[in-house]
């Protein structure tokens, strides 16, 4: 399960991009001084701003105190500037508040706060607060474990390309399909954990995977004789890529003694059900090679 992290609080602060208009203003002079990295240079522009009662301003001035971005790091000022903001409706200051609340950064950490806060600028369509909700929800942060609400608020975060939100997605609707999307973009702890979760279930393909992952030493220690484990719960329930890791297992003494005559029972339960790689195994070691 995700969590927010207040070091993400800068990503609810420039979640809008700043209106274009034909001539420069301070504060898109100050939001592009931000994104480079001038610090010094984005708070002079954009605390008058702030102060004048631009929310994006204060949104972001509110960031950089939280993070001690060209200032002195103060957490109960960054509170402040979110506070401002979200009065006037603003979802990114809505969605800032949630976070300070969530994480307890320059107030008390106060889960109802949060929730409050959040469902106000998802209300409002705010991506990054539909995803918090998710997590809460899935978390049980607040409010009773309700994965059926989480998969509702993050599938509303995914469908505006939050890519976090989409993971979850992912792993709410579809624990094995999920573990694969993970591991195929080397996310092996997710993976890990997925797998592991379905296949202590009795999840067959989960059981393979995990198998795989010990045998290779993916998100985890390298481990011949789990992987052998894991293979043999699935192949024993007729997974024919597990059969042939079993096969293989035993053809090559990996976790287990070397065993020819039961590589090939398990190549040919495998081959039966069409698998290539089995049928090559089962011809090659019946004829001794």
């Amino acid at each position: 399960m995700r969590a927010i992290s207040h070091l993400a609080l800068i990503a609810f602060c420039i979640a809008g991009s700043v209106p274009a208009v034909a001539l420069a203003t301070p504060l898109q002079d100050g939001a592009a001084a931000y994104s480079r990295g001038d610090y010094a240079t984005a708070m002079s522009l954009l605390r008058p701003v702030a102060a004048g009662g631009d929310a994006l301003a204060q949104i972001i001035v509110g960031g950089m105190y939280a993070k001690g971005q060209g200032v002195t790091k103060d957490e109960a000022e960054a509170v402040r500037w979110f506070n401002l903001a979200a009065a006037q409706g603003s979802p990114g200051g809505e969605a800032a508040l949630g976070v300070v609340y969530q994480s307890g950064i320059g107030v008390a950490r106060d889960y109802a706060q949060a929730l409050h806060w959040f469902r106000l600028a998802a209300a409002q369509g705010d991506s990054n607060a539909q995803d918090a909700l998710g997590i809460m929800y899935e978390n049980g942060e607040g409010v009773a474990v309700d994965k059926d609400q989480a998969l509702s608020w993050y599938k509303l975060a995914a469908a505006q390309g939050d890519a976090d939100a989409a993971k979850a997605v992912e792993r709410l609707t579809d624990p094995v399909a999920g573990a694969v999307a993970a591991y195929n973009r080397a996310d092996y702890a997710t993976a890990l954990t997925l797998f592991r979760g379905a296949a202590e279930k009795g999840n067959a393909a989960a059981q393979t995977g995990l198998g795989f992952m010990y045998e290779n030493g993916e998100g985890v220690t390298k481990d011949p004789a789990e992987a052998l484990r894991w293979f043999q719960k699935s192949a024993e329930q007729g997974n024919a890529n597990a059969q042939f890791s079993l096969g293989f297992m035993y053809e090559n003494g990996e976790g287990v003694a070397k065993n020819t005559a039961e590589a090939l029972r398990w190549y040919k339960l495998s081959a039966a059900q069409g698998f290539s790689e089995a049928s090559k195994a089962v011809d090659r070691l019946s004829q001794g090679k």
